[in-house]
């Protein structure tokens, strides 16, 4: 658990890390969001701690999404959901989608699409740490749900974001879960980068993000080694 009186030093630390990144191309969201942040980190710790005890895997795992993707939420994303929702109200009624409408948009406090939760539960499901779904990505009703709970249920979208670096660390990276805490630089770098980025092709900024969210992510290790 963070230390209550380590919490403002550790905060200062991820958030003036995340300030100064490359990619931090929203100060203004950053700096509006950083209190909700700070909160959400503190609200879901037990959480986060629990699930890390059971998983055998490093806080960071969970902490390196929920804290960049919530500071980076902008109202872009809001616009975005809000096509979602539009999308899902037509299908609903049993009407076709208006144009400009979507099925999908990266939502929540992990800022995840509902195709890859669905990816990372079923891959969770399959190595029998939950009991919810399978999914399907072809069935819209399937997709309504789970863009639904990532948008309003913060522990199933921080749980999935664990599930995702996870899948992609033995997808990627082919280390298996039970040697997660072993992961080299390397490896959290491009595990890192599957959570935002084509693999079968990545881009430059892929690439970027990756490398960088490992530092974020060695961070947040180093912080967690003090608080023992």
């Amino acid at each position: 658990m963070i230390p209550a009186s380590q919490l403002d030093n550790f905060e200062n630390a991820w958030f003036n890390w995340c300030l100064d990144h490359p990619q931090a191309v929203e100060p203004i969201a950053m700096n509006s969001n950083r209190g909700l942040v700070k909160d959400l980190v503190v609200k879901h710790d037990p959480f986060i701690t629990a699930q890390a005890k059971k998983l055998g895997i490093y806080k960071a795992m969970a902490l390196t999404p929920l804290i960049w993707e919530s500071l980076a939420i902008n109202p872009l994303d809001d616009l975005a959901d809000a096509l979602v929702v539009k999308y899902y109200a037509a299908l609903s009624e049993g009407k076709t989608p208006a144009p400009g409408t979507r099925s999908d948009s990266s939502t929540g406090v992990c800022q995840m699409f509902a195709a890859t939760c669905i990816e990372a539960r079923n891959w969770a499901k399959a190595k029998g740490y939950i009991t919810d779904g399978p999914y399907r990505e072809n069935d819209w009703r399937d997709m309504w749900e789970v863009w639904l709970r990532l948008r309003s249920d913060e522990e199933f979208a921080i749980q999935s974001a664990i599930f995702y670096m996870m899948c992609n660390a033995e997808n990627h990276c082919g280390v298996p879960p039970v040697k997660l805490r072993g992961l080299n630089p390397s490896e959290v770098a491009r595990m890192c980068m599957a959570y935002n980025a084509d693999m079968s092709d990545p881009s430059y900024d892929a690439m970027i993000y990756g490398r960088e969210k490992a530092q974020l992510f060695y961070l947040i290790r180093k912080w967690h080694e003090t608080f023992r």
